[in-house]
């Protein structure tokens, strides 16, 4: 199949399968009654920054059922993926999801800054702009990593692999913060400057990259959009080796 017609068929094959998921749609409305709560019981302002920091999951949701699912159900041996098709699927829904969760970010960004043309203090600022790039940066870091993670684990498995790995080193670093001199503390401080507090951030940034939108120094950004091409990399070896298993 002709590349325009494998990638059209690929952006109806991944919206009926976003349109059939009784999870997604759950989590997005799920997540617009968290933001609608915090700016209704306190402010435009809190509701924006939680929306800025939370965003990238969307993305990691996203990778749930990216490939594994894909390849066990055999639906890549369908005729319309014959001679390799199937491998140029795959690297289109990459690039699909990858446009989805852009444009979600970008129009509840945009309902934001509509609701900050009226009157009062809710107000859009271009300090906002830097921050949602941030974002979508930690996002597609979230779709590389959860996309890799999907050739090894199913049904959702590589999406709690990462929230629960995170929930666990978030307990560790709450546990290192309560100590006098913790690390984590000392990372997060402002005390600590210069290429080797950097590097230890950066370190934090690649298990919780929604931090990037907090601190967006050049180092941070750049280390973390290198690993996100390294992620995206191994999909594209892992694709470009893949062999179906005729049944």
């Amino acid at each position: 199949m002709p590349s325009r017609n494998l990638r059209e068929a690929a952006f109806l094959i991944v919206r009926r399968k976003a349109a059939a998921s009784r999870t997604l749609p759950m989590l997005l409305a799920g997540f617009g009654a968290l933001l609608g709560y915090l700016w209704i019981k306190d402010s435009f302002s809190l509701s924006l920054k939680a929306f800025m920091l939370l965003f990238p999951y969307l993305f990691l949701f996203l990778s749930q059922d990216m490939f594994r699912d894909e390849i066990d159900s055999g639906a890549l041996e369908n005729v319309l993926f014959v001679n390799g098709g199937f491998r140029r699927y795959l690297i289109f829904k990459i690039m699909i999801l990858a446009l989805v969760g852009l444009s979600a970010g970008l129009m509840a960004l945009a309902v934001f800054a509509a609701c900050g043309l009226g009157p009062g203090p809710a107000r859009i600022a271009p300090g906002h702009a830097a921050q949602f790039l941030a974002g979508a940066l930690a996002g597609l870091y979230y779709l590389a990593v959860g996309g890799y993670l999907s050739f090894f684990f199913k049904a959702g498995s590589n999406v709690l692999v990462v929230i629960i790995g995170q929930v666990v080193l978030a307990v560790g670093f709450f546990l290192s913060m309560m100590a006098r001199h913790g690390w984590v503390e000392a990372v997060l401080s402002d005390n600590l400057t210069g290429l080797l507090g950097k590097l230890r951030f950066l370190g934090i940034a690649l298990l919780f990259p929604n931090s990037v939108v907090i601190k967006r120094d050049p180092l941070l950004i750049g280390g973390l959009a290198l690993a996100g091409l390294g992620a995206f990399y191994l999909e594209w070896r892992k694709i470009k080796k893949l062999e179906l298993i005729r049944r």
